[in-house]
């Protein structure tokens, strides 16, 4: 049985759709590292968040400070500055909705991190979407005697 052109090509543009609205593939490090302007170590420090949205969704908007401890990328971060880095998470969703859901995971006040940021230029860094940060070791300090 043949499946006339107009059937096959509609089949084709509904899948094309649904793909285009999927949550976002994680980054290579490659591409984190070229669309990044600023790419720092941290300690997180302090979480600020909010919730915006309507009754049927939401996004919860972050702002973390964290202390910069270390600079692999940047024209305008020195270790020790103090700096705020905003991302956002999808909050509630209708059942069906699919589209970008921000950073996978949120940030932890205490962790050492490694940021992948845009907005060093509008002096308001940004994650990258939607996998912007890895998570670093603890810190191996000498013990004092």
């Amino acid at each position: 049985m043949k499946l006339p052109l107009c059937v096959i090509a509609l089949a084709t543009v509904l899948l094309l759709a649904m793909q285009a609205q999927a949550e976002l593939p994680p980054l290579s490090n490659g591409d984190r590292v070229k669309l990044s302007d600023t790419i720092v170590n941290a300690t997180v420090g302090v979480i600020a968040k909010t919730e915006t949205g309507t009754a049927t969704y939401s996004d919860d908007t972050y702002a973390a400070e964290v202390v910069v401890t270390g600079v692999h990328k940047s024209t305008t971060a020195k270790i020790g500055d103090k700096v705020t880095v905003h991302y956002w998470q999808a909050g509630r969703r209708p059942s069906g909705w699919a589209g970008p859901g921000g950073q996978y995971n949120a940030l932890n006040t205490g962790d050492r991190v490694k940021l992948f940021l845009t907005g060093a230029g509008k002096n308001r860094y940004e994650l990258l979407n939607p996998n912007g940060w890895v998570k670093l070791p603890p810190e191996n300090r000498p013990k004092e005697k």
